[in-house]
């Protein structure tokens, strides 16, 4: 079952330590479709990542997110715990 995780980071800053230790661009995770980030017009930002099945991102948050959060001094959100994943029904890959 592919899923659609939407998720925010408070500040742009605030993303770019995470991803930096995350290290998406070097090492794409497994069952991952596509991740993107967009700063808003309030600077919060907004991630939206698909994946392959709930399971391959809890995975990935339990192995590499959850880590990243301590690592950075964002220990708050690893007591948030995984955002929400919705089921996709309408998925589009591009060629």
């Amino acid at each position: 079952m592919t899923v659609l995780q939407v998720s925010q980071a408070a500040t742009r800053e605030q993303y770019e330590k995470v991803a930096q230790v995350v290290d998406l661009d070097g090492e794409t995770p497994t069952g991952l479709i596509c991740h993107a980030a967009a700063e808003t017009p309030s600077g919060e930002v907004l991630i939206i990542d698909v994946w392959e099945s709930a399971e391959a991102s809890a995975e990935f948050a339990r192995a590499r997110v959850f880590p990243a959060f301590a690592a950075t001094g964002n220990d708050e959100l690893v007591a948030q715990g995984p955002p929400q994943a919705y089921e996709a029904f309408h998925l589009v890959r591009g060629r």
